[in-house]
């Protein structure tokens, strides 16, 4: 190996340029003070011409011209002249020049230094000149010696030149002699020194270095590279014994190490080793990296905290929980909720202990994938809670709301809803529905969205972004509410078709539905509609044998269910004799007195023979009440063709049969009726009571106390909560404030039952004109044009009839708020009966709900758009019906709504004198 540079060559070289440097600066310095030097003596002998001259023209006869002309002769290399205060030339040696102004030849700069009025000196460098003038005494001008400054500085480069030749000679003479000392003292002995080491780096250990040829340092380096020689030798030697020792121990462990990373990767689950204390991925297997997607590399960057869901209890402090137990416990066995790299989530079983690996305590863990007996478990859980809800649930709204949380269970179900279908309208409509954007959908006909979609097809569909699109483009959906980025519904089926469909739909991408969902969602809906269909059946049912029962139970006649041996199996009432315990072990012959018993055994015969009814007349036997008669009739139940049973109603007739002792008995029963009605009605009022306490007092308190630290929060911690939290805050503050209305409304319309109906003459339209007038803010900054017409007086309670018009005008301006131009007419029709009305251009509603529009609680907007609580039109319905009338109304989308009431009673007012009749 040669070397790259020479010591001495760059010792040489850095000697030079150390000389050279202050040699240069040191020329430098004199040229500056040379050149300043020649300058100044230049300026100085013309300034000394100049006061010369000037002093010679103060004292000189001649004229000025004439003796500036000669003086200007007599100098060699300068010329002189004389000028003004303003630099006009007075005397020149070039005639011609007389007369013109200075700056003609030497620009503006020289004026200012030359007319200064004291003597100076100059260099002009734009014009090539030095300068020196003076002022002649007594006179108002100025004498100018001008020199060529190219003779200043002509001996001033001839002298530069010659110097910088000498120093140029002393320098190269100076490096030569450094070198050759340079190089006899350091080059010559460190090549030999080089040379040597680099031999040795080479492996040449034959090199010799004679000491004894240098000195000083060089000579300590030569002896301490002969010892290095004979030390690297020895150790050569001995690291080539040891080098084949280690290989041959590597290639036994590589082979070794070989075998079992093939094992490792051959295993079927997927096993990490952790760092027993921190929980660090120490190694993993193949079939990790096929299971969870990281490649070997980002697996041993990661943390477990990033393979686990991160719900609760999937989470780090639960993990390390396992791991503390499989070290002091041992084998840990358990199943957790693992995330795949691509964010979705899977089940595992998890086998953890502690173990040795390469010599050192760590946490080996075996997984295994669960995720379809999971899933199976999940489903069949799911079926089981299904069946077991309809039993659970006690109405249809709490069936469906175990529903979803069973749906929530099985996959992502935050955004839920159940559209039922109904035939006969060709309808549908959504008895639950739960979703994070939309409100619940008005009923409607089927139409082009994702819901109608499924009850065509009559197939389960999964409307990702890229299937919603195609469909879309294809004209077969419609975009309908809130854009999601999963859709996902099934059709509800039973034997006798579709009822409806079930869909779950999702907003983030965090959030994905899979095929597998699908597939799920479509095995259990329809163990879902058998649910939703045998519940509403069970609840027919149920208000079929309500209303039954309640019909027989409330009916003024006996009604009894006989057999075919006249046994009683049901009674509304018994008659005297009878009990609850002779249902079934009595005939009702046996409470019959005996001479209408062949009667009573004809008529069943007849009944249950011929299947027809019969009407007769009997008195029942009852040693411990007087004789009753009774009129009865006895009519079959027909099954299939046979009569199984008879339904005996029976009317009491004994007034007829015994006038004076039915008119007492009758007397005595009205008496016990109204004081048991009386004891009802006032046990009735306790409750109301008892319940408009618990509503203002118990409910307002919780109440008051949301709205107060819900303020709190929205006044004192708004900028500590971001922006999310500030919007559930007033969304707690709208809902609190909304329900705190709901209670005034709902206790108002509870007291409108015990409020008392004092009658008396009401002129309605005074009534409508002071009730308008209350709403004179409302209308404030708004076009309104109300017309009232002269209503015809009635007699009803004007505190009542007054909340009726609040309600009604208050309904008005609401919903005739988005228009520009509002109408309210307020007037009344006469035919048989006067019938008052309202009538405005506002927003209106669809007839086919008109049938909701008096009930509680029923609205027919979205509360967006228009607030309410649903309770005010229920109100007005409830006054006008205690005032013996009756209210309706007609509307059309868009085209406004007229509601129409009537008050029994109005009287004595001749319609025909009154305006619009």
């Amino acid at each position: 190996m040669k070397s790259k540079g020479s010591l001495a060559l760059r010792l040489t070289v850095l000697f030079l340029l150390l000389t050279f440097i202050p040699l240069g600066i040191l020329a430098l310095l004199v040229h500056l003070t040379i050149t300043n030097s020649f300058y100044s003596l230049g300026t100085h002998y013309l300034r000394e011409q100049a006061q010369a001259v000037a002093i010679s023209l103060a004292g000189s006869e001649r004229s000025i011209s004439q003796e500036a002309i000669i003086l200007g002769t007599q100098l060699d290399d300068h010329y002189v002249f004389v000028i003004n205060p303003e630099g006009v030339y007075i005397a020149h040696p070039d005639v011609s020049k007389v007369g013109s102004n200075i700056t003609s030849d030497f620009g503006d700069g020289i004026v200012k230094s030359i007319t200064s009025g004291q003597a100076g000196e100059g260099i002009n460098e734009s014009a090539g000149i030095v300068f020196g003038y003076a002022p002649i005494p007594g006179k108002d001008l100025t004498v100018v010696a001008i020199g060529n400054s190219q003779d200043i500085q002509s001996p001033l480069i001839e002298i530069e030149q010659l110097t910088l030749i000498q120093l140029l000679a002393s320098l190269a003479l100076t490096g030569i002699m450094a070198s050759l000392v340079i190089w006899w003292v350091v080059g010559k002995p460190l090549g030999e020194l080089t040379s040597a080491a680099d031999q040795l780096g080479q492996g040449n250990l034959e090199v010799v270095i004679n000491p004894n040829e240098m000195k000083d340092e060089l000579n300590l380096l030569a002896i301490t590279l002969n010892k290095m020689r004979d030390q690297l030798g020895n150790l050569i030697r001995g690291l080539q014994a040891h080098i084949e020792e280690l290989a041959q121990a590597q290639k036994s462990l590589k082979i070794s190490d070989e075998r079992s990373r093939a094992i490792f990767d051959a295993v079927n689950e997927a096993i990490l080793v952790l760092d027993i204390d921190t929980g660090e991925i120490i190694d993993v297997n193949q079939k990790m990296s096929e299971m969870y997607g990281y490649s070997r590399e980002e697996a041993l960057r990661l943390r477990i905290s990033t393979l686990s869901s991160g719900e609760i209890p999937y989470t780090q402090k639960y993990y390390k929980k396992y791991m503390k137990e499989a070290i002091q416990s041992g084998s840990q066995l358990f199943e957790w909720r693992a995330k795949h790299k691509e964010g979705f989530l899977f089940w595992i079983e998890v086998n953890m202990r502690q173990a040795v690996v390469a010599g050192k305590n760590r946490i080996l863990v075996a997984v295994r994938e669960i995720n379809e007996r999971k899933r199976a478990e999940q489903v069949r859980t799911a079926i089981y809670r299904i069946s077991h809800s309809v039993q659970a649930a006690q109405n249809l709204n709490e069936l469906f709301y175990l529903i979803h949380g069973i749906i929530n269970d099985l996959m992502p179900a935050q955004n839920f809803y159940i559209a039922l279908y109904d035939k006969d309208r060709d309808e549908f409509y959504y008895p639950y529905y739960v979703d994070q954007y939309d409100t619940t959908p008005a009923p409607h006909s089927p139409d082009r969205g994702l819901t109608s979609y499924v009850l065509r097809t009559g197939s389960s569909l999964l409307a990702t972004p890229d299937v919603f699109e195609n469909l879309l483009k294809n004209g077969e959906v419609q975009m309908i509410g809130a854009n999601s980025v999963d859709w996902l519904g099934a059709p509800l089926n039973i034997a006798q078709g579709v009822i409806g469909v079930i869909a779950v739909q999702t907003y983030t991408k965090r959030e994905r539905l899979t095929d597998e969902d699908k597939d799920v969602l479509a095995f259990v809906s329809t163990q879902i509609a058998m649910a939703i269909e045998r519940k509403r059946s069970e609840d027919a049912l149920l208000e079929s044998e309500t209303r039954w029962r309640t019909l027989t139970e409330n009916a003024p006649q006996y009604i009894l269910l006989l057999d075919r041996s006249g046994n009683v199996l049901f009674g509304n009432r018994f008659l005297p004799g009878m009990g609850l315990g002779d249902l079934g072990s009595h005939s009702f012959i046996h409470f019959v007195q005996d001479e209408n018993r062949l009667m009573v055994e004809k008529a069943l015969d007849q009944v249950f023979l011929e299947g027809k009814g019969v009407n007769f007349e009997i008195a029942t036997r009852d040693d411990t009440h007087p004789t009753a008669w009774y009129a009865c009739n006895l009519a079959p139940v027909v099954n299939e063709g046979r009569v199984e049973m008879a339904i005996l109603n029976a009317n009491d007739i004994s007034e007829r049969k015994k006038a004076e002792q039915a008119i007492q008995t009758l007397n005595e029963e009205l008496e016990k009726r109204v004081l048991e009605r009386t004891t009802q009605l006032a046990s009735a009022v306790r409750e109301l009571e008892a319940f408009s306490y618990s509503v203002s007092h118990d409910l307002r308190a919780p109440l008051r106390a949301l709205d107060g630290y819900s303020r709190i929060l929205e006044k004192e911690f708004h900028t500590v909560l971001n922006e999310d939290g500030n919007n559930y805050v007033h969304i707690i503050r709208a809902s609190t404030q909304q329900m705190g209305h709901l209670i005034d409304d709902l206790l108002a319309f509870a007291r409108l039952g015990r409020h008392p109906v004092g009658k008396q003459r009401v002129d309605m339209r005074e009534l409508a004109l002071r009730t308008m007038d209350e709403f004179a803010p409302e209308r404030d900054g708004r076009d309104v044009d109300i017309k009232i017409a002269d209503l015809p007086t009635c007699e009803g309670d004007p505190s009542l009839l007054h909340q009726v018009w609040v309600n009604l005008i208050s309904n008005s301006l609401k919903f005739t708020r988005n228009c520009e131009h509002a109408q309210i007419e307020i007037g009344f029709q006469a035919d048989d009966e006067v019938v008052y009305f309202i009538k405005d251009n506002g927003t209106g509603f669809d007839m086919k709900y008109a049938d909701r529009l008096f009930g509680v609680f029923q609205r027919l907007h979205r509360p967006d758009e228009f607030e309410g609580t649903g309770v005010g039109l229920a109100i007005v319905e409830r006054i006008v019906r205690r005032h013996g009338g009756r209210v309706w109304a007609k509307s059309a989308l868009g085209e406004g709504a007229t509601f129409f009431f009537t008050i029994n009673g109005f009287g004595g007012i001749e319609l025909e004198n009154q305006p619009g009749v």
